[in-house]
C-alpha cells in the first residue's frame, strides 16, 4: 500500500454490499474480488455502500472531511474500524457521525 501514501488513491463506487452490510468478520474476500475486477479505473479501489449510503473498502473505511469536521459512520453501520476509532477520539469535537 506504499503507492497509496506516495501518490494518494481513487476510489471508485462500484455498487453496493452484498446481501446488505454484512456485520461479522469473515475470511471470504469474494465480494472484494469481485467488487475490485468491476472498477473502470486502472488501479482504483473499490467502494462498497451499506444502508443509509455508509461506505466501505477492502483496504479501509472511507471517512470525509467537510470543512474543520470529520465525517465517519455510525457505530454499527459498518464493520469497526481500529483507524477509525482513533480519528474519532483525536478529533473529539469535529467529528460527526453520518448515517
Amino acid at each position: 500500500y506504499r503507492r497509496f501514501h506516495a501518490a494518494g488513491v481513487t476510489l471508485e463506487h462500484v455498487g453496493d454490499q452484498p446481501g446488505g452490510w454484512l456485520g461479522v468478520k469473515h475470511r471470504s474476500r469474494l465480494h472484494w474480488w469481485l467488487a475490485g475486477r468491476q472498477t473502470a479505473t486502472p488501479g482504483a479501489v473499490a467502494v462498497l455502500t451499506g444502508p443509509g449510503g455508509v461506505a466501505d473498502t477492502p483496504v479501509g473505511c472511507v471517512l470525509a472531511v467537510a470543512g474543520d469536521v470529520v465525517l465517519g459512520p455510525p457505530p454499527g453501520a459498518a464493520l469497526e474500524s481500529v483507524t477509525a476509532g482513533v480519528v474519532r477520539e483525536l478529533c473529539g469535537g469535529r467529528w460527526r457521525e453520518e448515517a
